[in-house]
């Protein structure tokens, strides 16, 4: 679990990747930056700025989550279109990885990172809304040079 530092480390991570539709032929591409800062109360707080190409204004998801114990962590996500909404996480060597689920959330979703021998990470999500509107986000990530 040592091997890590995307989260667990406070920092700024960059990447790039695709967002496809399951109602649309369209492929979308996105750069994300990633701030990630800790707090005295072992919590972990992140903001994630996504700008798709061709869209004018950005995506601010925010993003705190307990520090992992026991592999396991608890999550909350909020932006202007959700609100606030909770999910678990789990950690093992070389995956990270969150939930969205529940009869009360208007989507749910999973964000999977996985740790590549170069330190960067391979992310996988998927999310779905209660319309069967299903969006696909691939990409990678990795700590920005200072």
């Amino acid at each position: 679990m040592s091997e890590h530092c995307f989260l667990l480390m406070p920092g700024t991570w960059e990447g790039r990747g695709h967002i496809t539709f399951n109602m649309s032929s369209e492929r979308l591409d996105f750069s994300t930056l990633w701030t990630v800062e800790h707090k005295e109360n072992k919590s972990i707080y992140c903001v994630q700025r996504i700008d798709i190409d061709d869209v004018e204004d950005p995506m601010i998801n925010y993003f705190q989550l307990n520090y992992p114990e026991n592999q396991k962590f608890e999550i909350s996500l909020s932006n202007e279109i959700l609100e606030q909404v909770n999910g678990s996480g789990l950690l093992d060597d070389k995956i990270m990885a969150w939930e969205f689920r529940g009869s009360e959330l208007e989507f749910e979703g999973f964000e999977l990172f996985e740790l590549q021998e170069d330190g960067s990470y391979q992310t996988r999500a998927e999310f779905s809304s209660k319309d069967q509107m299903r969006t696909l986000i691939e990409g990678k990530i990795s700590k920005k040079s200072e």
